[in-house]
């Protein structure tokens, strides 16, 4: 029997109502529960003392009865048809039609795409299947998962969904599609290591696409994973999946394209003198440092793409973190890129990466861009040894610990520099900027010779007047809101001091003099002057100041502001 009208019901998450109007929003627990467990009885009648269990396990309230009659009557509201919930003697009976209940519908699409599987039909049982597997929104029963009655339940519907899944998976296999699953593949295996059917599924993924040095690897973690959790040897899917792979002639050759990693060409380049002339023929390492903004990975990108052509086995690159809070390990790295390079099975342990690393790259042309260097030992393991590969490396800090390495500093762009970057960024606005050269000057000043503020004081000139930025900018108390984006920029390097030279930074910001000397470090951070003398040269290798003259030290402009704004928020909290 039909009861009418657009409504949906789901029980595959968070209880769900829908009516012809949409969702309605189910504030409250109680509302959410008893519907829950008003579908989970599919139409026959639930006593309002199995509605108080499942609302209050342990003890009902006093108040209990009258919560029930409250979430039932709120629940007929949204419902906007009286003979959909009905009070009997029996109990309380909620009618739905198969087709309105989310879990009725997963079951009919499971089946459609189960026998679509069984005719062959790959596509169409992975669109169904996948339109089954869509259809949740968190676990079954969401609401009542900690409800004794329905546990058992709740464990049957998380089985379904995870062979509908895999019967998913089954269709993409059949459908040629190994390539687009094994990252997914992974992620099951390692959420659920002892389900051999993810391993096996795995096992022919990474041997389908000739990787079959790691679908052996896939068994064995499986078979110590099987011994470890549940004392079980592997079944028979499993040691079949495995003479099978061993059983296939590994493919003479790797068929995968050679990497092409670079990032896009950025659109705004100037060119810092002879620098990219100069690096055309690079070292096997060049490293490229300097202070935030100085438009380090700006010139990298730059060179590896005038390089490219002279790397035929590919181009590879990583984004390393650019600061200790977003490190990324050269174990993950080396992973990724042995992965690109067509190289299986990887090594679990760092040492071991880097030797197969290298030796992969002794007989290979390949260009490594590694971008955002936080130190060297990130770096080191992700060299290569001899042979015929370069790498091009950015950081904040100089890479000094590295060796037979060609450094390259960046500094603050000069003004004429500044100005062509700016004419640049600015576009549609470069002729305004060209007939106001004195505002256009004041604006690259004050953007402190940063190739980043510079890009994004041009981009404000394209709709906005010179004059008025000069003069925002101008304003010391303005000028990092108005360069949006710098704030963030250098809080990394401000976050990857210690404290204690956190701390002297901003003792020494705190002082008025523009040019910093020895004798004033002494006097603001009351240290030797040998002591202080270190202070300041570990503050110059993090790119927070700069070396101007013997014992003569200067804060870069932009750090000077931020350092400053950071002093006052100090002093306002100590206020408090």
């Amino acid at each position: 029997m039909s009861c009418g009208g657009a409504v949906r019901f789901g029980v595959l998450g968070p209880a769900l109502l829908e009516t012809a109007r949409g969702e309605v929003e189910l504030r409250s627990r109680n509302q959410r529960t008893v519907l829950a467990v008003l579908l989970n009885a599919a139409g026959q009648p639930v006593q309002a003392a199995r509605l108080m269990s499942a609302l209050w396990p342990v003890r009902p309230p006093r108040t209990a009865p009258n919560a029930v009659h409250v979430a039932i009557h709120h629940l007929r509201k949204a419902l906007e048809e009286p003979d959909r919930l009905r009070s009997t003697p029996a109990g309380y009976v909620l009618r739905t039609d198969p087709d309105e209940v989310d879990l009725e519908r997963f079951q009919a699409l499971v089946a459609a795409g189960r026998a679509a599987l069984a005719a062959g039909s790959a596509v169409v049982a992975g669109d169904r299947l996948a339109a089954a597997l869509g259809l949740w929104r968190g676990s079954a029963y969401e609401d009542l998962r900690d409800d004794v009655l329905l546990r058992t339940e709740i464990e049957r519907l998380e089985e379904l969904r995870l062979t509908a899944l895999g019967a998913r998976i089954d269709a993409d296999l059949m459908a040629g599609r190994q390539l687009e699953v094994v990252g997914e593949l992974r992620q099951l295996v390692r959420a659920h290591p002892t389900r051999e059917a993810f391993a096996v599924q795995l096992m022919t993924a990474l041997e389908r696409t000739g990787r079959r040095g790691e679908s052996v690897h896939v068994y064995h973690a499986a078979r110590r994973a099987l011994a470890r959790e549940v004392g079980a040897r592997p079944g028979v899917r499993l040691q079949a999946a495995l003479r099978d792979v061993l059983a296939t002639p590994a493919p003479a050759l790797d068929r995968r394209p050679a990497p092409a990693q670079l990032p896009a060409l950025p659109p705004i380049f100037v060119s810092r003198g002879a620098e990219i002339a100069l690096r055309r023929e690079v070292a096997a390492v060049v490293a490229i440092s300097g202070p935030a903004g100085a438009g380090k990975t700006t010139l990298a990108v730059r060179i590896a793409h005038q390089l490219q052509d002279r790397f035929p086995d590919g181009q590879v690159y990583a984004d390393l973190g650019g600061s200790l809070s977003r490190r990324v390990e050269p174990a993950t790295i080396l992973t990724d890129f042995l992965d690109s390079l067509g190289i299986e099975p990887i090594p679990a342990e760092l040492q071991e990466r880097t030797a197969l690393y290298r030796s992969v790259l002794a007989d290979r042309r390949v260009l490594v861009l590694l971008d955002g260097a936080v130190d060297e030992s990130q770096v080191a393991p992700l060299l290569p040894g001899a042979g015929a590969s370069q790498v091009l490396v950015t950081s904040r800090p100089r890479l000094t610990g590295l060796s037979a390495v060609d450094q390259l500093d960046l500094g603050p762009f000069t003004r004429s520099e500044g100005l062509e970057l700016l004419l640049l960024a600015a576009v549609a606005g470069a002729e305004r900027v060209r007939h106001q050269g004195a505002a256009a000057a004041t604006v690259v000043d004050r953007c402190g010779g940063s190739a980043f503020a510079l890009r994004i004081a041009g981009e404000l000139l394209r709709d906005q007047p010179v004059a008025d930025l000069a003069a925002s900018l101008a304003d010391d108390s303005l000028r990092l809101e108005v360069l949006s984006g710098v704030r963030a920029s250098l809080s990394l390097s401000y976050q990857d001091l210690s404290a204690s030279l956190r701390q002297a930074l901003d003792d020494l910001g705190s002082l008025e003099a523009t040019r910093l000397t020895v004798a004033l470090a002494v006097s603001a951070l009351g240290e030797s002057p040998a002591a202080a003398t270190e202070i300041l040269e570990q503050l110059v290798d993090a790119r927070l100041l700069y070396v101007v003259g013997r014992d003569n030290y200067q804060f870069y402009d932009l750090v000077r502001l931020y350092v400053r704004e950071q002093c006052s928020r100090t002093c306002e909290r100590a206020s408090r």
